[in-house]
Parts: structure tokens; sequence; C-alpha cells
């Protein structure tokens, strides 16, 4: 499933991306939705899609912010002091929508959408039930977006006549690149054209797009913290913070000794410590970060 994303640039930044001029835009971008490194269910982002909206009646496709997790239009008001499920239904399964009484209806009704993302966090599952955050983005330096495509509803409230536009991201078996990851992914959309084709024509498109990936903190899983430590690459916080190890570790290459007085390379009573030989347990602090950074590493 897909139930974090990241979203760095702003509602205009994105609309602007996608060719979707402001007087397109619907809903209130500037103070309902704001660029966000932990995108949790619950929060709004921009979403594009597509309607008869326009002077001239054809087929455009415009802008809104829309919260993440479908609220069906048939929903119950929340009663007092309460709030709708944001959580129940952020994803739908691509390949049973036409099965799903929910999903076949907006189906039905065109009510396709794409939402732009900067990338999505997945978990790995580890050993004894720990799980690795990983942060999973556009290969290419130029994609600027990763699109989902996604389906969305209108739930309003009869009583004040509030209107809140909702949506779910699908989700499909994974591309064989990232299936070590997860059993599920979002439903990327190739650029701008596949955008165009789920949102006209309802097409998902077989194309792939190419990701990258990295481990990141996990305090990501915290949905109240957003900040850019979300998004970046574990293994290069934990560089900087042995940093004095590291250059214990590999002094050598400048002609200095390594962890625990040893030159990488060097004979000594116990051996030659190698380049790909495990680094020996040294005594001191130089050992215990030497030690972390092997088994982050390896």
């Amino acid at each position: 499933m897909c139930g974090r994303t990241a979203m760095r640039a702003s509602f205009e930044e994105a609309c602007e991306a996608f060719g979707v001029p402001p007087d397109r835009f619907s809903g209130s971008p500037s103070t309902s939705c704001s660029p966000s490194y932990n995108v949790c269910p619950g929060k709004t982002t921009a979403v594009f899609f597509s309607s008869k909206e326009g002077a001239e009646g054809a087929e455009q496709v415009f802008a809104r912010p829309m919260a993440w997790g479908l609220v069906p239009g048939y929903a119950k008001r929340p009663e007092p002091g309460k709030f709708h499920d944001f959580w129940r239904m952020f994803n739908a399964r691509s390949e049973s929508l036409a099965e799903s009484p929910i999903f076949s209806r907006l189906l039905a009704q065109g009510k396709r959408c794409v939402v732009p993302v900067s990338g999505f966090y997945e978990w790995k599952k580890k050993d004894a039930g720990k799980k690795e955050p990983y942060y999973v983005f556009p290969k290419s330096s130029s994609g600027q977006f990763l699109l989902c495509a996604a389906l969305y509803d209108v739930w309003s409230d009869k009583e004040t006549g509030e209107r809140l536009y909702s949506y779910a991201i699908l989700t499909r078996e994974p591309h064989r690149e990232i299936a070590w990851l997860h059993d599920r992914q979002p439903v990327l959309l190739d650029g701008i054209d596949g955008a165009t084709s789920w949102l006209m024509e309802g097409c998902q498109g077989q194309g792939h797009v190419p990701l990258r990936w990295h481990p990141v903190s996990s305090k990501v899983g915290n949905v109240n913290f957003d900040q850019p430590e979300c998004i970046e690459d574990a293994r290069q916080a934990v560089l900087r913070q042995h940093k004095g190890s590291i250059m214990d570790l590999f002094a050598a290459g400048r002609g200095g000794a390594g962890a625990g007085g040893i030159r990488l390379g060097e004979a000594s009573s116990k051996g030659t410590l190698g380049p790909r030989s495990p680094v020996k347990k040294a005594k001191g602090k130089a050992g215990k970060d030497a030690k972390a950074l092997k088994s982050f590493f390896l």
C-alpha cells in the first residue's frame, strides 16, 4: 500500500508544471495546502481532475485541493466533535475496482484524478517484526514529480452546505525493481501524456516509471514530524555522525593509521587488514563507531 508521501512543491508550482493556468484553480489552494515532507491521510494536497466547467464547455484539466483518504459522497455526517475517517480508504486496488461498489461507482461517474507527489515512503519488513522506512522518488533528474492515478468523490454537509473533496490513490503489484521492498506500489502514470490519458480516457497505461530509493530516518513514522530529514538518505546521516571514525578507518589512503592504529594493507601481529577485511574491534570510542558503521553498511 501507499500510506505516506512527500510533496516539496507548492500548489502553484505543481499546476505550472502540469500546465494548468490559475483560471482553472478551484477551492482555496493558498490556505488549504502547502508543501510537506510527510503527507499522510487526512492532509490536503494538490489534485488534477477533468471537467467541463470552463466557458468553452470542452473537457479540460482543473486543479483543486483535496483531502487524502476517500470519504464517499453518501457518508453520514460525523457526530459533534468527531471527524471523517480518512485512514479507512486512502488506497484502492486497481485490479478490483470494477468489483467494488464504491470505486466502480466513481469510475462510472468519471471521477478520475491525478495526485502529483515528490516521492512516497514504504516500510521494508525485517527480522523480529521491525520495519525500515525507504523513500522512493523519480530516477530521472528532470522528473520533478511522480503522477499517481487516483479516484475522488465529493461529500456535502446537508446542514452547512460545506463540500469535502477527497481521494484514494490506486495501487498495483510492484514493478520488479522494487518488489523486494513491498508487495504493492502506487499506479504511476507516464508523464503528462499518461496522466492526461487517465483523466480523459481512463487509461492507466502500461509504461514503467523508473525509480530510485534510499533508507530514511525512522522519524518519518511520526505523522507530526515534517522536516527535510524525512527524505534524507539515512546513510549520509550516519556518515556525518561518524565522521571522525571514517577518517580513522580510511586514513591509510592518506598515509595514516586506520581504526585501532592499524594501516590498511599493513601486516600486524594479527594478520593484514585488507580493504575487504572485517573491521577489528578496537578500544575506545573509535572502536565503537567502527563497529556501528560495519553493522549499518553490511
